[in-house]
């Protein structure tokens, strides 16, 4: 007498899987994306610096004081992000004040705001960001001990010692989800690093409160 195992239909877990699958396909689309209705490069790891250089409380720890303050961070990183960003030609003391005061700023955020209220532009922001970090590495992602050097060293290191043939400014202009993907597989060649998926967590939660 043969046994089978029985189909489990586990709420939400397909749909995690198809976000997986939309994330990380959409990392080799060449172009823009639209968030919040405006253009925007993908997020990098030269853009992730500039964002990390500018205190913005969506990439560095933040406390925000008001929703005022917390909006005005997610826009700047969708202009960050944006075709008619560059970077200016000296340091600012305040690059939120300045950020918000400039006339091309004002009209960026006019557009971004347009048809949406502070919580859209937040959320929408967010589950971009969530997008852009859903496969980066956590614990380190097997890069471990003192940091003798910046983080994308360890990324160049890492595809070099994997054979991937990627010069620095393809890896730090490359879309962040395109760069964990190629992390990931790289750390599991070096050093035999555990795979997982978001959806994994889905199917454990439930299977853990399943009776047997």
């Amino acid at each position: 007498m043969s046994a089978t195992l029985q189909t489990v239909a586990i709420p939400g877990y397909a749909d995690a899987c198809r976000k997986e699958a939309r994330v990380r396909d959409t990392a080799f689309l060449d172009g823009l994306e639209i968030v919040c209705g405006v253009e925007v490069y993908p997020l990098s790891l030269r853009r992730l610096i500039w964002l990390d250089m500018a205190k913005n409380g969506f990439v560095v720890s933040c406390i925000f004081d008001n929703e005022r303050e917390m909006l005005a961070h997610a826009v700047q990183i969708l202009y960050f992000c944006s075709p008619d960003f560059t970077l200016p030609l000296s340091p600012k003391t305040n690059f939120i004040l300045s950020f918000m005061d400039g006339i091309k700023e004002q009209q960026f955020i006019r557009k971004v705001m347009k048809g949406r209220s502070v919580s859209d532009v937040i959320n929408e922001v967010k589950l971009w960001q969530e997008d852009n970090f859903m496969d980066a590495p956590t614990g380190g992602g097997g890069i471990t001990g003192a940091a003798y050097a910046s983080y994308p060293v360890f990324i160049v290191d890492a595809f070099g010692d994997a054979g991937l043939p990627f010069t620095y400014d393809q890896i730090m202009d490359m879309p962040l989800r395109r760069i964990w993907q190629h992390l990931r597989i790289s750390m599991r060649r070096i050093s035999g690093l555990t795979l997982s998926n978001p959806s994994d967590d889905i199917a454990v939660t439930y299977l853990q409160g399943v009776k047997i």
